[in-house]
């Protein structure tokens, strides 16, 4: 279905001189010459009625007689070819009104009012005030009218596709509407709008706030029961609807009056309630993520259990969190209802286009209400074994056999009582990364020099005792590298420093650190097997705060303002 209208056709404070007797011929007024006795009608808020038309009825207490009908096209009244319409007397008009009556009619032949009564009211001395609550329109008063709805999908057992329904329930057995008992003539209807094509899915009609609407689930739902009030669900493909997801911020929800039966498929005019929706937001404020290069980026993670789902994609620039591809500044990312039910957050590191999550998390945190707190040592990041930990390292060429070269190795092992152990007191590395040790030179010529990777502590690294060892004596298996051929180095010259570091096994910077767990900026000239300490870095380590502003029920903006209204003003006084 396709929208037919605007939000709304307001015609508000638009007067229309009305003329001539009260003979309808073919939707259209003829009558004598203007005179000092002409009627003028005041509408407010009258839409385009199509494929309908609006008639006026002057009633009595013995009879009731069409005064004209009308239509609206572009804000203004015609009839119903589209012309100008001619004039109307107030005695050959109106006669001995009492009332006056304007309906919403499909037949153009029918000399009685149908049962589409919208507008009415007295005849007074001077003008008669039509509201849609006086008894010959609507009947009820819809000036309180007020309405909520839930994301929610209870035909489906999924946590994931809360977003793909919409009802009228605050999922806790209560209402989400309130509203009068419909009036005789007119049906309560839902809609969700496609606000990007302007497509329009029914979710169904009713007569009042409570009970299921007059297809349940719907067509597009699961195979569960729905609520027993109004809504759909919008899970299944069919019948030339897709499956919806309408919290994500492109959709619109409204609540509209319908003449009952109808003979159109879209919305009448007649808008009661209605709201743009989007779940809500999650807002992301990282500290100390290292940047990324062009291609490369960082995204965002709801864990349900079993299932993870994107929140969204960024990159860290300048310590702002923008799109990865335009650099533009993201507030927040757009979140659907389903993030009320996610257990954990997580952030990994992506190095490509494949939508399932990359496997390495750089930091994690569970929910708890509104807020996540962030931090590599969660579980599902790098785990927390970290915090308190040190590192040692010696100086120590075991690859040759002289004692005064020394100073051209660094190792991380000691020596005790016969037995060789590892100075690195972390653990094996988890799921996703791997170790990196680097010498790297302070001052002159600075570079950066990887020692090898490893998983665990208590092994030979990835490149053994390096390309730079000797060749007189086997490596112990334990991280560390002798520079003593080919790349020579005085290790505690005081120029040079040594780091260990925590990649990533689609590490986006294979030549330089990504998270620096341990180091020493500068190596001390200290006796041969001497162990030297190193830094723990873990506190200026990832880490990020969080709000969800998210919500699975939002409330409706009434449209009472704009409910249709008339006034039938008189040329000289009724009596």
């Amino acid at each position: 279905m396709k929208i037919v209208r605007s939000a709304r056709i307001l015609l508000l404070g638009m007067s229309f001189l009305l003329f001539g007797c009260g003979d309808d011929d073919g939707g259209t007024v003829v009558g004598p010459a203007d005179g000092p006795d002409q009627l003028v009608l005041t509408l407010e808020n009258l839409g385009d009625p199509s494929p309908y038309h609006f008639a006026l009825w002057a009633v009595s207490a013995a009879d009731t007689g069409l005064v004209f009908r009308f239509s609206v096209l572009d804000g203004a009244p015609v009839t119903l070819a589209g012309d100008p319409i001619p004039s109307l007397d107030q005695e050959s008009g109106l006669g001995s009104a009492e009332q006056i009556w304007i309906t919403v009619e499909s037949d153009t032949l029918s000399v009685r009012p149908g049962s589409h009564r919208l507008l009415a009211g007295t005849v007074g001395t001077l003008a008669a005030e039509l509201t849609t609550a006086s008894a010959g329109g609507w009947g009820v008063d819809l000036s309180n009218a007020a309405g909520a709805f839930l994301f929610d999908t209870p035909t489906t057992d999924a946590a994931t596709d809360c977003g793909r329904g919409v009802w009228w329930t605050d999922g806790e057995g209560g209402a989400g509407l309130t509203l009068p008992t419909v009036p005789s003539g007119w049906k309560y209807e839902g809609w969700v709008v496609d606000r990007e094509t302007g497509t329009l899915y029914s979710t169904g009609r009713f007569s009042g706030p409570t009970g299921a609407d007059s297809d349940g689930g719907g067509a597009t739902g699961g195979g569960d029961a729905g609520y027993d009030f109004p809504g759909q669900d919008f899970v299944t493909a069919t019948e030339g609807v897709p499956v919806l997801q309408v919290d994500d911020g492109a959709f619109g929800v409204s609540v509209t009056l319908e003449p009952d039966p109808d003979i159109s498929s879209d919305p009448f005019f007649t808008t009661l309630l209605e709201r743009n929706v989007a779940a809500g937001n999650f807002y992301l404020r990282p500290a100390n993520l290292p940047p990324l290069a062009t291609g490369i980026y960082y995204e965002i993670w709801a864990d349900y259990g079993d299932t993870l789902v994107s929140v969204g994609q960024f990159r860290y620039v300048n310590g702002r969190v923008v799109e990865p591809t335009t650099l533009q500044l993201i507030n927040a990312f757009p979140a659907g209802c389903n993030l009320a039910n996610a257990s954990t957050f997580l952030i990994s590191l992506e190095t490509d286009a494949d939508p399932d999550p990359s496997g390495v998390f750089v930091m994690a945190g569970d929910a708890e209400g509104d807020s996540v707190t962030l931090s590599y040592s969660h579980p599902s990041a790098l785990g927390s074994a970290y915090d308190q930990q040190d590192a040692r390292f010696v100086l120590d060429t075991p690859t040759t056999l002289s004692a005064s070269d020394y100073d051209h190795g660094l190792w991380f092992y000691e020596e005790a009582g016969g037995v060789t152990t590892s100075t690195l007191a972390i653990p094996d590395a988890p799921e996703g990364w791997f170790y990196q040790a680097w010498v790297f030179r302070t001052s002159g010529t600075i570079d950066t020099l990887s020692m090898g990777t490893f998983q665990s502590p208590n092994g030979a690294d990835s490149d053994s005792s390096g390309p730079y060892a000797g060749t007189e004596r086997g490596a112990p298996p334990f991280p560390g590298q002798d520079f003593v051929t080919g790349v020579s180095r005085e290790l505690d010259n005081g120029r040079h420093a040594v780091m260990v570091s925590i990649e990533p096994t689609n590490d986006p910077f294979p030549s330089r650190p990504f998270l620096v767990l341990f180091q020493d900026i500068d190596i001390d000239p200290v006796a041969a097997n001497e162990t030297q300490s190193m830094s723990n870095l873990t506190a200026s380590f990832p880490s990020a705060g969080s709000n969800l502003a998210v919500s699975t029920t939002l409330s409706m903006e009434a449209r009472t303002d704009a409910l249709p209204a008339a006034t039938l003003h008189f040329g000289k006084q009724k009596r």
